[in-house]
């Protein structure tokens, strides 16, 4: 059973991961640079939960020839601009473009805890032309942060909810069949 959120902690962002990460794009006009074996992420690949493939890939040059960044599998990547706010995790190795940050969680907070906090988080974006957040702005957001057992319990429990919500949907086409 879940706890009173009493004794949960209140935290922000930057409490809550060991880094975090920028990244970069490699001249488009280097064809040695793009369609290797590394997976290249931009806000166009932040379409579901879990992030195992890319739209775009490039290839060891590309990597080391831009300020792009090699991010472990288990990441929370952000959209920073150009869709502001959206969010995976990757289970792979990814690089990823300037207009996403990666959060890598430290032992406190399960990855998938973290999305589902900031999935609950209001950020306003700035600027002219295009909106995008700061980086201050998502560092400081402050999450509430219970056990890693309760944790676990949510995310469980957000599961079910989830697969529950599937289930009515698939009734609701099946009713509309008929």
């Amino acid at each position: 059973m879940v706890s009173q959120q009493d004794s949960w902690r209140t935290l922000t962002v930057k409490d809550v991961i060991v880094k975090h990460k920028g990244g970069g794009t490699p001249s488009k006009s280097n064809p040695k640079y793009w369609g290797g074996n590394i997976p290249w992420a931009s806000i166009k690949d932040l379409k579901s939960p879990r992030l195992a493939h890319t739209k775009d890939t490039i290839t060891e040059a590309g990597l080391n020839s831009s300020s792009t960044n090699l991010i472990p599998p288990g990441a929370v990547i952000v959209g920073m601009r150009m869709g502001v706010g959206k969010l995976t995790i990757n289970d792979v190795p990814v690089a990823i473009n300037q207009d996403l940050r990666a959060l890598i969680p430290d032992p406190v907070i399960q990855a998938e805890f973290l999305m589902l906090a900031l999935s609950g988080a209001t950020f306003e974006g700035t600027g002219a032309t295009v909106k995008g957040i700061k980086l201050s702005q998502l560092l400081e957001t402050e999450i509430k942060v219970p056990s890693k057992n309760e944790q676990t319990e949510i995310l469980h429990r957000v599961a079910e909810i989830g697969m529950l919500i599937d289930r009515l949907a698939e009734l609701e086409r099946e009713r509309e069949r008929i």
